[in-house]
């Protein structure tokens, strides 16, 4: 078993003791989906929650960083208007449990990627790594349209960069 495949496993059992939900997401949840595994040249792992749906409180948090610190890891918690992001780390392997705040009915995951919340309220549990993880439903709408709107913001982004603001 990897270091990255022992982070996650060891990462859920911590979430599953406290009864916080969460979901495979980014390159994690493509690797899942699409080839039941893990991603050779990712070089995170990225889980996520949803504050207010399955139970997950902004209080919920703290206790399971700490444990998180207990076990092991190294955990840094940043937080902003749109979520709290813990970032943890063990083996070498960082992994990214970003807990999100619902805004106007979605979650914004970075680069600003404005995600509707529904494809989190009835996750879609799947088989992988010997374990049942959760993925939003359908998946195909979570990492199909993100990447193409995640395109348009990166190309908008460039533009803005190389281009004069007064030919924009």
């Amino acid at each position: 078993m990897s270091a990255a495949e022992t982070v996650l496993k060891e990462a859920k059992a911590i979430l599953d003791e406290f009864g916080i939900v969460f979901f495979l997401r980014h390159g994690t949840c493509l690797g899942a989906v699409r080839d039941g595994a893990l991603i050779g040249w990712d070089d995170d792992l990225d889980i996520g929650s949803v504050i207010g749906l399955h139970g997950l409180t902004e209080d919920s948090i703290d206790p399971a960083v700490e444990a998180f610190r207990e076990r092991g890891f190294k955990a840094i918690v940043i937080e902003n208007d749109l979520f709290v992001s813990v970032e943890l780390s063990k083996l070498d392997t960082p992994l990214d449990w970003t807990c999100y705040r619902v805004v106007d009915n979605s979650i914004y995951q970075w680069p600003m990627v404005k995600i509707p919340v529904e494809l989190h309220t009835n996750l879609k549990p799947i088989e992988f790594l010997g374990e049942q993880f959760n993925v939003p439903n359908p998946p195909d709408e979570y990492y199909v349209p993100p990447s193409s709107r995640l395109m348009r913001t990166s190309t908008l982004r460039l533009k803005r960069m190389v281009t004069p603001a007064a030919s924009l």
